[in-house]
């Protein structure tokens, strides 16, 4: 195993064009480089990729695991952004959460498993309900980002009421991120389920942060966010801080 491990890292070394990793405490290292760069790097293919799936997929876990350059991690996510993972390779992606310790890294995360939510809801949608009931702040987020991501992209959603339950149970979080996909989520939510979002929107329009307000309204008609801007500064409500991670 540690030899792929050594030929994905050598890999993104090249591609940033530098001899070694910097050495950082207790931080993921990340490389000089763009999303594009690295994007093309795991497209090249690996010695492993001649491998059978369960293989590459036993060698992309260890290598999320052991690694700890930010640049790594994402080229293992690249892949299976490329290649639609079956439900026993996102039964373990899903363990990937653990090591996610930045945005980035949730957000493509959400973008495979909001794919998976589409194929497989029975059996992702358990565990997104127990992930919105988490300690870890990255697991609540994924528990609303996950739900669809972008809702153009989607075939088919999940019911209203599945959804808007599991943002209302988060409008309160504290931690930044989360409150995040709060705001991404009504969003998206509303591209979704246009009237019945509206409805909670003027329900709650007081209760959301300031930190998911901005995005919760971007989809809405000029006019309504002028109005539910009024609504918030003649009830303004002291909320808590939001902790970034």
């Amino acid at each position: 195993m540690d030899k792929f491990l050594a030929e994905v890292e050598d890999r993104a070394l090249l591609i940033a064009g530098i001899s070694e990793f910097s050495l950082y405490s207790g931080e993921l290292q990340r490389l000089p480089v763009r999303v594009p760069q690295m994007r093309k790097g795991e497209r090249q293919g690996f010695s492993f990729y001649s491998l059978s799936r369960v293989e590459i997929l036993r060698i992309w876990n260890w290598i999320w695991e052991k690694t700890s350059s930010f640049d790594v991690m994402s080229m293992a996510l690249y892949h299976y952004q490329r290649n639609t993972p079956d439900w026993d390779e996102v039964s373990v992606i899903t363990g990937w959460v653990s090591r996610c310790t930045c945005w980035e890294h949730s957000d493509d995360l959400s973008k495979i498993f909001a794919d998976a939510t589409e194929v497989y809801p029975e059996r992702m949608v358990p565990l997104l309900q127990k992930w919105n009931e988490a300690s870890g702040s990255w697991y609540r987020r994924q528990s609303l980002v996950s739900l669809m991501e972008y809702a153009p992209k989607r075939r088919r959603f999940l019911p209203f009421e599945l959804m808007a339950g599991q943002v209302l149970n988060l409008l309160k979080d504290e931690e930044y991120y989360v409150q995040k996909g709060v705001g991404w989520t009504l969003r998206e939510l509303y591209r979704a389920y246009p009237q019945k979002t509206m409805e909670l929107l003027k329900k709650h329009i007081t209760d959301i942060s300031p930190v998911a307000y901005t995005a919760s309204v971007e989809a809405l008609p000029k006019e309504i966010r002028d109005s539910f801007r009024q609504e918030r500064k003649a009830n303004r409500t002291q909320f808590p801080s939001s902790r970034r991670n």
